[in-house]
């Protein structure tokens, strides 16, 4: 929540309806919505020293995130379902490039994260706390056109975690293909 600094001639702040980009254009892509999630499952070790589970052999369910009661767009929210728990839950979405493409993943959570992208760790962090904030930590990989699976697990931390956000940046067009809408 910056402070508004910029006013018009009364003195009135300048409204800002939705994020607006100042710098060079960026190829954001959406958050992922899509995911399937395991209820929580009791941890024997940390998640950093987890191997990835087989999604079926310990269920999972096809959930559509959408608005939230935080009004947040993109917040994968499970609090209502991680409260009172211990241990990790798992999600499993697909990523599908019709062309190869460096892309930065954009990531915000707020308990210990991982990521694996086709069954490979990618991404660890088992510092994530509280609050979760949207595209606060970043990491890039190239991608081969095909359907990649990009696996997250998130540590419940004792209860207190709520969720994640996940979105990329692609960082391999050109600054008129991004103005162009392509």
């Amino acid at each position: 929540s910056p402070i508004c600094n910029i006013t018009d001639g009364r003195g009135h702040g300048l409204p800002v309806f939705e994020p607006r980009s100042l710098g060079n254009p960026r190829a954001y892509l959406p958050f992922v919505k899509r995911w399937k999630v395991s209820a929580p499952i009791p941890a024997s070790a940390g998640l950093d020293r987890m191997s990835l589970p087989d999604m079926k052999a310990i269920g999972s369910t096809a959930r559509t995130y959408g608005e939230n009661e935080f009004n947040l767009e993109g917040f994968i929210n499970e609090r209502p379902r991680w409260m009172g728990h211990h241990g990790c839950c798992f999600f499993e979405a697909e990523l599908k490039l019709g062309e190869p493409m460096r892309l930065q993943f954009l990531m915000g959570y707020d308990g210990p994260f991982r990521i694996w992208i086709d069954g490979k760790p990618f991404f660890t962090d088992m510092a994530g706390i509280n609050p979760c904030v949207s595209d606060k930590t970043r990491k890039a990989i190239s991608l081969s056109a095909a359907t990649h699976t990009v696996h997250v697990g998130m540590d419940l931390n004792q209860g207190q975690a709520w969720g994640f956000f996940l979105r990329f940046i692609r960082e391999d067009v050109t600054r008129a293909q991004i103005l162009s809408g392509k």
